[in-house]
């Protein structure tokens, strides 16, 4: 059962310290965010669906790593990594170190990769910035069950084995 539809995420407007106000928003409004016109606000989209943890949220979240800011490809490419193997990783995934070190722990997908996500990492992977293909190809090996060390710089390869 997709629990999109029913669950609510805390938005947060400035910082919880300053007293600052906090309200919930419907999953799908968020969602429909990350493909807002604004770059901030799909920041804050991403950035929520990261911490709500729902794998559910991987897919949207996952395209983008298609995203024209380099920023916000990396940002989702980690997210889209953190969603999927349903746990707080202790330091970063959002790196080349940070996937292996994930897939060296043993930290594996809690749900079944959805097709489109493995297309948009596999889209990330013909990048023009080296930092976006390294990282999308080591989270599309962690999701595929592979040593990020192991992929092919080729998105194609990688592609066609998973």
């Amino acid at each position: 059962m997709r629990r999109a539809l029913a669950c609510l995420l805390l938005v947060m407007t400035g910082s919880p310290a300053a007293g600052d106000e906090v309200r919930q928003a419907p999953f799908d409004a968020v969602v429909a965010d990350l493909q807002s016109q604004d770059p901030a606000v799909r920041v804050r989209a991403l950035r929520q669906l990261d911490v709500s943890g729902y794998p559910e949220a991987a897919e949207a979240v996952s395209a983008l790593a298609r995203d024209p800011e380099d920023g916000i490809q990396t940002e989702a490419i980690g997210a889209t990594l953190r969603l999927l193997v349903g746990a707080r990783l202790s330091g970063e995934v959002d790196d080349f170190s940070g996937a292996l070190a994930a897939f060296d722990a043993g930290f594996a997908p809690v749900v079944a990769v959805p097709p489109a996500a493995f297309g948009h990492l596999a889209a990330a992977m013909g990048d023009l910035h080296a930092d976006v293909r390294r990282q999308a190809a080591a989270a599309f090996a962690v999701l595929a069950g592979r040593r990020p060390a192991d992929v092919p710089a080729d998105a194609a390869a990688v592609a066609e084995r998973a």
